[in-house]
């Protein structure tokens, strides 16, 4: 029997977490073989043949030879720096359940179909949360405010695995106006992913406006712009909403960044191909390299999302802009 076919057979032996246990420890094995073999290239001599040992076993495991360290193998601080070198050049590594693809190729393949329902979620959220929040404000402490607010409330408490699932009950099979799965497959597949993506974003935009409202609507120069006979309207739009969406700006980066980082959910409930979906099937299939990508690129993209919304509130507010420019 030769050796490929020995370790055919021994493979087949193997549970699937003895193969994710061999496949890690090959992964490290390999990066600590690079760092040994950037140092002997500096001393100027010749590294170890890190297969050596292999057929002799009739494995299909890399052993570890005793220059790498002895009875067991630590990384190197080379092999750290290797790391961080690759992360900083934007290399995220290898996927271990996708041979021959990078954890950035999945990511990119996925992203933006994330990017795409996280926008039209914020569209959403927008368009219902800023417009309930502007009508509360105009009489509060009235039914026009009790009524969009206590929807806020249930919209808040109503998590997006149990939202989705109702709308595809009510919608998708009872009334049967939309289909219940896909992206960009069926006409009006996108409508239920973004409600149910943005329901609860719009319940938080919704109160932020209301409360970022009745503060400006209270202010003198609000007074004196009614005073002077202007329509209410105008009053509204021209005067009182832009200081009045100064919080819901704030709050626009973390909700963009929560929306890409929380809508693994709705990806899963509707089918979706996208970087949320990716991301679950890694942690099924214990793909450790795509796990701690997907957390990396999504931390930066928290960061920055924040920076963003933060700069843009600033540009919004003119007492800000006011001593700033001092």
């Amino acid at each position: 029997m030769t050796d490929t076919a020995e370790d055919l057979l021994f493979d087949l032996t193997l549970t699937d977490d003895q193969r994710m246990n061999r496949d890690t420890m090959q992964r490290f094995a390999a990066a600590e073989m690079r760092s040994q073999a950037k140092i002997a290239d500096e001393a100027d001599t010749t590294p170890v043949d890190f297969y050596a040992g292999t057929a002799a076993l009739g494995l299909a495991m890399l052993p570890i030879p005793e220059p790498l360290g002895g009875a067991g193998m630590s990384h190197s601080p080379t092999s750290n720096a290797l790391i961080m070198e690759d992360l900083a050049h934007g290399d995220l590594g290898p996927s271990f359940k996708y041979p021959g693809r990078s954890v950035n190729e999945l990511i990119a393949a996925g992203f933006p179909v994330t990017a795409e329902l996280g926008f039209y979620a914020l569209l959403v959220a927008l368009c219902i949360g800023g417009l309930a929040g502007i009508i509360a404000a105009l009489k509060p402490n009235t039914a026009q405010d009790y009524v969009p607010m206590s929807l806020a409330m249930i919209g808040i408490c109503m998590p997006s695995f149990l939202l989705g699932p109702l709308l595809v009950l009510i919608f998708g099979i009872y009334l049967d106006w939309l289909p219940v799965s896909g992206w960009g497959d069926i006409p009006g597949d996108k409508i239920l992913p973004s409600i149910t993506l943005g329901a609860g974003y719009a319940a938080y935009i919704a109160r932020l406006g209301r409360a970022g409202m009745l503060e400006v609507l209270s202010q003198d120069y609000i007074r004196t712009a009614r005073a002077k006979g202007l329509p209410e309207w105008q009053v509204v739009l021209k005067h009182s909403l832009r200081g009045g969406l100064i919080p819901v700006v704030a709050f626009l980066g973390p909700a963009f960044a929560g929306l890409l980082a929380g809508s693994f959910v709705v990806e899963t409930i509707f089918q979706i191909p996208g970087l949320g979906r990716f991301y679950v099937q890694a942690a099924f299939n214990r793909d450790y390299t795509m796990i701690l990508g997907t957390t990396v690129f999504l931390s930066v993209l928290i960061v920055l999302f924040n920076l963003l919304s933060d700069v843009l509130a600033a540009w919004m507010n003119p007492r800000l802009r006011a001593q700033y420019g001092q």
